[in-house]
């Protein structure tokens, strides 16, 4: 499809309980679908390259309960870690889904409810700074975070265009302003 379309990326999208993990770590999956999409993409990339001279985008569209979830590495919650750590050199854009997710847990132990800027917040800076799987279950090991220049936060357009997690201008407005804060080379401030 690749070649025959002229497609020059592919995103992963697993929506719902699509990927699931039952053991091993972030950096050693031992589910056999996980490892075989893992190959499976690199395979994809690799043969792009060699036919293209250039490489294939990838980027990724996971939700939210299934990077850092829980913080635990079980069923569905975490499942798309040993992914993403698995292809993080090759990984363009991470548009993280922000919605649909309920409240979490932050890496800070505190939870956090969807829908606030708090949420927004919390959510990306973990993907960004990285936690450790183990800290709340069992002995996955940590999750690395990816670049900030990597992450792109996914919300609602409208109260109608998801389950929930929409949030008005005003608070992705009041998250933008508490990221800036925290790292100000960031960018300004948006009044």
């Amino acid at each position: 499809m690749i070649s025959t379309y002229g497609f020059d990326g592919i995103d992963i999208d697993l929506e719902g309980s699509s990927l699931s993990v039952s053991g091993g770590t972030i950096a050693n999956p031992t589910d056999n679908h996980i490892i075989h999409l893992i190959d499976a993409i690199k395979s994809i990339m690799l043969e792009y390259q060699l036919n293209n001279s250039k490489k294939l985008l990838l980027t990724f569209a996971p939700e939210a309960a299934f990077v850092p979830g829980v913080a635990s590495l079980q069923v569905v919650f975490g499942a798309h870690l040993p992914v993403l750590h698995a292809l993080r050199d090759s990984t363009g854009p991470c548009l993280y889904q922000l919605y649909n997710s309920g409240s979490m847990y932050g890496i800070d132990g505190n939870i956090y409810s969807q829908g606030s800027a708090d949420f927004i917040v919390a959510m990306t800076e973990a993907v960004i700074q990285g936690f450790n799987v183990d800290r709340w279950s069992n002995q996955a090991g940590p999750f690395i975070g990816l670049p900030e220049t990597k992450i792109a936060v996914g919300l609602p357009a409208c109260p109608n265009a998801a389950g929930g997690g929409f949030v008005d201008t005003a608070t992705v407005g009041s998250a933008l302003r508490t990221f800036w804060r925290l790292a100000p080379s960031r960018g300004e401030i948006i009044p």
